[in-house]
């Protein structure tokens, strides 16, 4: 229909209105590349009013976002946000939800978190079709890379039902993308399962090529996950078929998916094949180790398997960057210290990495640390306390639900107790090696939640109540 009424005749201003709703249309729906090559007719061709203006350049920053062009996407940002203070709420909300997007792609979550905040603000107050352009989906991705689990699907399950209220059937799958990752990085594997079988049947009948892609890419790592490698490879293979007929932008979830395939089949350079065009970007724009922090141990194992320092030195200065950015994570600060213990061959990194991940509230990143602690304390000859370590890993993994990787971990422990090898008489290590679980401070430390450890340390900072409240949003 709109492309019919475009070959009317018509104002630039109906024209440049007509083109930015099929672009919001085309946008939600998944059809990125489209919508970059519509906005930039507009933006070029046509003199709108600056309210219509501003919004096509807000939705091209999208667009751009959502293709893998970063830096294209940040220049039409800060265009559409210097322009959008004076225009409408909508608009204001659009372009504070994109910067939010790219802070978070460039790793910084506090700034991510603010814009975040300012535009979920706005189209609560405004409502309307400033709820349409779904400012929450920015506020979820944030606070889930922030390991606010709880507060992140509270926001997802409010945006899910927005999305119904105000006719935005076609976004409700971007929601259970959010949900299904979420609940995936807390380790609790069958909730992701469902909340992602869920979201595809709704992307299915909505025609959201963008999510349908986004949640057959995590199928396939929920899939490896369980040990199930033949659904994984049925699951691979609707992504590429999608792929082929319609271009819906970046494609790091699938490159990432399909790494972590390989490497469940013992193909390390098929892996690092899959992955190989983001190691350069990487420092600019850590967006995938970011969203996925497990993804900077696996780009570093990979590059070592094929004997290329130079790129797992990359993702170890990158991880150690993400981590300096946000020294509120343990995930990111545990993760850089794996990175850098496995890059290096470091026993003190990986025992570093493997205290700090007791505090983060993803298990399964945590079990993958012990595992690698557990080799290298066995490679030292400290046999007693690998097998303590993999046995704590082993029981991770289960507990998340990754059979593969609790499979893995069982052989290991029981060759390990099969060879029955003795301890060394010199226990002299450069720290020693004592479980945090010990230590009657970390053990207060972990009976706090993760809102309340977020209070901790602003308290620690010197703020005061009313400022910790502002800071967090909370009342």
């Amino acid at each position: 229909l709109a492309e019919r009424r475009l070959r009317g005749n018509l104002s630039e201003t109906d024209e440049a209105l007509l083109l930015l709703r099929m672009s919001e249309a085309l946008y939600l729906s998944g059809r990125h590349v489209a919508v970059v090559e519509m906005t930039n007719h507009a933006l070029k061709r046509l003199s709108p009013p600056d309210e219509v203006y501003t919004d096509l350049l807000g939705i091209h920053a999208l667009a751009f976002l959502d293709a893998g062009e970063y830096e294209s996407a940040e220049r039409a940002a800060e265009r559409s946000l210097a322009r959008g203070d004076g225009m409408p709420f909508p608009t204001q909300a659009c372009c504070r939800a994109c910067r939010s997007q790219i802070a978070h792609a460039r790793g910084d979550l506090e700034t991510a978190l603010q814009f975040a905040h300012e535009a979920v603000r706005i189209a609560d107050q405004m409502r309307g079709e400033a709820l349409n352009r779904h400012p929450r989906l920015a506020m979820c991705q944030v606070m889930t890379a922030s390991d606010r689990f709880s507060e992140a699907e509270a926001v997802a399950e409010r945006g899910h039902r927005d999305a119904s209220n105000v006719g935005g059937a076609w976004a409700r799958p971007h929601y259970q993308v959010m949900l299904a990752e979420l609940r995936l990085a807390a380790g609790r594997m069958d909730d992701a399962r469902d909340e992602a079988l869920a979201g595809l049947q709704d992307a299915e009948e909505t025609g959201s090529l963008r999510p349908m892609v986004q949640l057959l890419a995590l199928l396939v790592r929920l899939a490896i996950h369980e040990a199930d490698l033949d659904q994984a490879a049925d699951h691979l293979h609707r992504v590429d078929q999608l792929l082929a007929t319609a271009d819906v932008g970046r494609r790091d979830e699938v490159a990432w998916a399909r790494a972590e395939y390989c490497m469940a089949r013992n193909r390390p350079a098929a892996a690092f094949e899959a992955l190989a065009d983001g190691y350069a970007s990487l420092p600019d724009w850590p967006a995938l180790m970011v969203r996925e922090p497990r993804a900077a141990v696996q780009l570093v194992r990979m590059a070592r398997q094929l004997g290329r320092p130079q790129q797992a030195r990359v993702v170890v200065e990158t991880a150690q960057a993400v981590a300096a950015r946000n020294p509120f994570s343990h995930s990111f600060a545990g993760v850089a210290a794996h990175a850098r213990g496995l890059a290096d061959s470091n026993l003190h990194s990986l025992r570093r990495a493997g205290h700090i991940l007791r505090l983060s509230p993803r298990p399964l990143l945590r079990a993958s640390a012990l595992e690698d602690l557990a080799r290298a304390e066995y490679t030292a000859g400290h046999h007693a306390r690998a097998l303590e370590l993999t046995r704590e890993a082993s029981e991770l993994y289960r507990r998340g639900g990754s059979t593969h990787d609790h499979r893995r971990t069982e052989s290991r422990q029981r060759s390990w107790q099969a060879r029955r090898p003795r301890q060394p008489h010199t226990h002299h290590l450069a720290e020693p090696a004592v479980a945090p679980a010990a230590r009657p401070k970390d053990a207060a430390w972990r009976s706090l939640s993760e809102s309340e450890l977020r209070v901790v340390r602003l308290v620690a900072k010197g703020l005061s109540n009313r400022e910790v409240a502002d800071r967090l949003y909370l009342s």
